[in-house]
């Protein structure tokens, strides 16, 4: 029950923001950027799909659980996720912060060390889709406990590459694709064994 009282007090901040700050918006806000600067615009409507979003993560998560499940770490940190997207977009486009100032290796570093930590965050109890995933095909419910394993090894190697001097991605995507596909594979071979 607090889960979903969290979820739905970051819900209604989303609805406050992008209500008090649309009739405040330029005519094209910047969505989207890369090391060359905004690489995407949209129209201030977009600030109004944040909270429908958290609206729709709220009914796809909880229609197919108990009331007990909604207090997980999944189901509030997609919500919060929306909520610090949508704070940085109607920021910059405000004028509060100049996402195209901040230094780029920084926002590589934190992005990497944000995916890592997430990795991590999510290992402890891995969404209920993703742990079907991982089992279908078998009854053998082991993948998802090594997938949380793996999930919280992989997050923690890639907060050390976020400190590390070269900041390319593909080790990062590498070690993502690794660990959503070496659980399924583990899975499908226990099942095959037996």
């Amino acid at each position: 029950m607090k889960g979903k009282i969290a979820v739905w007090i970051v819900i209604g901040i989303m609805v406050l923001l992008s209500g008090s700050s649309f009739c405040f918006l330029p005519e094209e806000i910047a969505v989207q950027w890369n090391s060359e600067g905004v690489s995407g615009t949209a129209g201030p409507w977009i600030v109004g799909i944040f909270p429908l979003l958290g609206v729709a993560w709220h009914f796809l998560y909880t229609l197919p659980k108990r009331e007990t499940d909604c207090c997980d770490i999944p189901y509030l940190m997609i919500p919060l996720l929306l909520l610090a997207v949508e704070g940085i977009i109607v920021s910059n486009a405000l004028e509060i912060i100049r996402v195209e100032q901040i230094d780029k290796n920084g926002i590589q570093t934190a992005s990497i060390l944000l995916t890592g930590w997430l990795m991590a965050l999510l290992s402890i109890r891995l969404p209920r889709p993703l742990a079907l995933w991982y089992t279908r095909g078998g009854e053998w419910d082991k993948a998802p406990e090594f997938a949380g394993k793996l999930w919280f090894a992989m997050g923690l190697v890639l907060m050390l590459l976020a400190f590390f001097p070269d900041k390319s991605m593909l080790p990062a995507l590498l070690l993502i694709a690794m660990a959503f596909f070496l659980p399924l594979l583990y899975g499908r071979l226990r099942n095959h064994k037996r």
